[in-house]
């Protein structure tokens, strides 16, 4: 099913393309470019214990992403969107984030009816509020909603409903409701490498390879990276989703996600984990202009038989962050705060996924010119987790880069 899925979108896609080749079409583009300081340890996406994006062998000159958009507007009621990110430190330095075609009637009865197919994100990230699901507040997105970027993509429909402006309603509010195939390992990521504030979006196709762990060797059938956009058991999975709000004071978005996976389905060396969690978030504006934003996000994963109640893996997780924004001028000072932790329930000594950590972000950016921004930030993780020891590492730790960037965009 997930298969004829993914043949039946991307059907749908190629077809909305061809459409739109006599439509009005938008192009836009991102790329940013920096310096950062040496990581403590080797970069999870080498395959080390790192939480930051670049390790201890990669100061100096970085690309830190791009993307290229393309957004096409046919017919009264139809649109497409597509982009594509840029990632050199990726296997496939170029693959698609995002691919949907977008059905928008005229409102009706005070609100308005929406409908998406393809490849997307839940609406969570209250940060990648830019073009490309870029982030807008920072160079490195919190723990939080990069997991979000990481591993919670896949192919969909997404339904919505939502008040219409023009009706003259003081308060905004909406529905969502959406079924999704292709992302059965979520939580892969949270077991064995936990959480990491970063800017990295995945793509399909894509692999990050995990530290040499004892688990591995003892379950071989399990490879030793994730491998997110797979359907392994042709079960679909859901999420619901509503906002509250009050147009430029302040919004409130509640979700529950469930990927309904049968943990004890193993496939192309990955299992199905049974991930579900709940999510919150807002975004207000305090005196003297200064934005604010938090988010909480709490659930539980776990794969694999059932020895006795416990299962091979099992974890609970949550993460949460709150941010102050203020902008002035042509210059944007940006504060963040987090906390993130994965609790180990399944006891397994030689496979410990525990781990209680904070972060500090502190962020500069100045407009320099029409399209042009440079960021200034400070990055800091700091606390323990378990894994470290089974590679000879201390288990508390703390990690800090600097970054110097310039973004370009149109």
């Amino acid at each position: 099913m997930g298969r004829l899925l993914n043949k039946a979108l991307s059907v749908a896609l190629v077809g909305s393309l061809a459409v739109a080749a006599h439509a009005d079409t938008r192009v836009k583009a991102m790329g940013e470019f920096g310096l950062t300081t040496a990581g403590r340890y080797e970069s999870y996406l080498d395959g080390g214990m790192g939480k930051l994006r670049f390790g201890n062998d990669d100061h100096g000159a970085q690309f830190f992403g791009g993307f290229l958009q393309a957004e096409n507007d046919f017919g009264e009621y139809w649109d497409s969107v597509i982009s594509v990110d840029i990632n050199d430190q990726l296997d496939n330095p170029i693959g698609f984030t995002e691919a949907i075609l977008r059905y928008r009637p005229m409102p009706f009865w005070g609100a308005r009816f929406r409908g998406k197919l393809g490849l997307f994100r839940p609406p969570i990230s209250f940060e990648h509020s830019a073009d490309g699901w870029a982030t807008r507040y920072t160079v490195q997105a919190s723990a939080l909603n990069s997991w979000v970027g990481e591993e919670l993509g896949a192919y969909g429909l997404e339904t919505s409903v939502s008040n219409d402006r023009a009706s003259g309603t003081r308060l905004d509010w909406g529905l969502k409701a959406a079924v999704f195939y292709g992302n059965d390992p979520v939580g892969t990521l949270l077991a064995w490498r936990g959480w990491s504030p970063n800017n990295v979006q995945t793509r399909p196709g894509d692999k990050i390879p995990f530290a040499d762990l004892p688990f591995f060797a003892i379950a071989p059938s399990q490879s030793p990276q994730a491998e997110p956009y797979l359907e392994i058991d042709n079960r679909p999975g859901y999420y619901v989703a509503a906002h509250l709000g009050m147009p430029q004071r302040f919004k409130l978005r509640v979700m529950h996600y469930d990927n309904r996976a049968d943990p004890e389905i193993n496939k192309h060396g990955q299992y199905a984990w049974r991930t579900f969690f709940n999510s919150t978030g807002f975004q207000t504006e305090l005196p003297f202009g200064v934005g604010l934003i938090g988010q909480y996000l709490w659930g539980r994963t776990y794969m694999g038989q059932k020895f006795g109640n416990e299962r091979a893996v099992d974890i609970d997780f949550d993460a949460k962050f709150l941010l102050l924004t203020k902008v002035l001028g042509e210059n944007r000072f940006s504060v963040r705060r987090e906390w993130f932790a994965v609790d180990d329930k399944d006891g397994r000594s030689f496979d410990p996924s525990d781990e209680s950590l904070r972060g500090w972000t502190l962020s500069y950016q100045r407009q320099i010119a029409p399209n042009w921004r440079v960021a200034f930030e400070w990055l800091e993780v700091d606390g323990k987790r378990d894994a470290r020891e089974l590679v000879g590492l201390q288990r508390k730790g703390t990690e800090d880069a600097l970054y110097a960037t310039l973004r370009w965009w149109r």
